[in-house]
């Protein structure tokens, strides 16, 4: 799948478990990495359900802060994407309901 960010078209892949586009900096492997080079986010094909959105969360939240130039700490990186990939829908949610309610308020 393509799309845009921030005017930076990105591709998503899915790859087998031991593909080495899934072999972070580190050195170990991952479920899911975002790469700046070639603005594509490499998904392990073995990832289903709940996990796999927050995975898919997770990475998109990169690309998000790559093509909008946010350069940090990967620390911190890494922190505000775990965040927004585990609270993200509830905190969607939470304000969705604060619109309805607001709007029959009216």
């Amino acid at each position: 799948m393509r799309f845009k960010i921030n005017g930076i078209e990105w591709q998503t892949v899915e790859v087998p478990s031991s593909d080495g586009s899934l072999r972070r900096s580190d050195g170990s492997l991952s479920v899911g990495v975002t790469d700046n080079g070639t603005y594509c986010i490499y998904l392990s094909k073995s990832l289903r359900g709940a996990f796999k959105r927050k995975v898919m969360i997770h990475e998109v939240c990169h690309a998000f802060m790559f093509s909008y130039g946010i350069l940090i700490p990967i620390e911190q990186e890494e922190f505000i994407c775990d965040f927004v990939a585990t609270y993200g829908d509830d905190i969607f949610s939470v304000v969705d309901m604060m619109e309805r309610t607001m709007k029959r308020a009216i």
